[in-house]
């Protein structure tokens, strides 16, 4: 029987192990939503910083002090850095973590002297 024993109390057994024998090996290989949940794992961790960040800076100084473009520059430079990190400082696949072209990315790396 194509080199499997048979079990006389289960006559299923040698069906099933022809099956199993013939079965396609798969591998657990990342998938674009796995790639999607690790980039909105990053993005809410960076929000989560970025919210104790304000809040530690509204404690310690005047309100009318915040200025919305320097905080999007801040959030922007800081999650740029997180996917940097997370790719190895592969910036094709920080791109691809970010959702935006490579290009994009590397013109914000240097406009925000990430290195």
């Amino acid at each position: 029987m194509n080199g499997l024993e048979y079990n006389s109390l289960s006559p299923v057994a040698p069906i099933a192990a022809r099956n199993l024998a013939s079965a396609p090996v798969h591998f657990n290989y990342p998938t674009i939503a796995d790639a999607r949940i690790a980039s909105l794992k990053v993005l809410v961790f960076t929000l989560l910083t970025e919210i104790e960040s304000l809040e530690n800076r509204l404690e310690s100084s005047d309100a009318s002090a915040l200025n919305l473009q320097d905080e999007v520059h801040r959030f922007e430079a800081a999650l740029i850095r997180v996917a940097l990190s997370k790719t190895g400082g592969r910036q094709r696949r920080a791109a691809r973590l970010l959702g935006t072209k490579v290009t994009t990315l590397n013109t914000k790396i240097k406009r925000y002297g990430i290195a």
